[in-house]
């Protein structure tokens, strides 16, 4: 292994690191607003049925929080060393 391999690969252990450190927070905050998110548009679904406008914004956010949550633990995978697997409790 040559020195510009061996630097990628530190590199992407300093990264995945940083990226496994930092997935709490983002799980948090990207799960609390998608759970908001979620509320409010059940809210406006059973009592607000004549609001189509924030039913749908809310059924956005709501979609777009689990796709960066999910695509956050694609990127971590990206960047994980050989053999790492990554076990999620939900």
């Amino acid at each position: 292994m040559n020195i510009f391999q061996s630097l990628i690969h530190t590199l992407k252990f300093i990264l995945f690191t940083a990226l496994l450190f930092v997935r709490p927070v983002i799980r948090v905050g990207c799960g609390g607003i998608a759970g908001i998110s979620l509320f409010c548009t059940l809210f406006i679904f059973t009592f607000m049925r004549q609001e189509t406008t924030p039913l749908f914004a809310f059924l956005w956010i709501d979609l777009g929080m689990t796709a960066v949550l999910w695509l956050y633990d694609v990127l971590i995978m990206l960047v994980a060393p050989d053999g790492f697997q990554l076990i999620v409790m939900v």
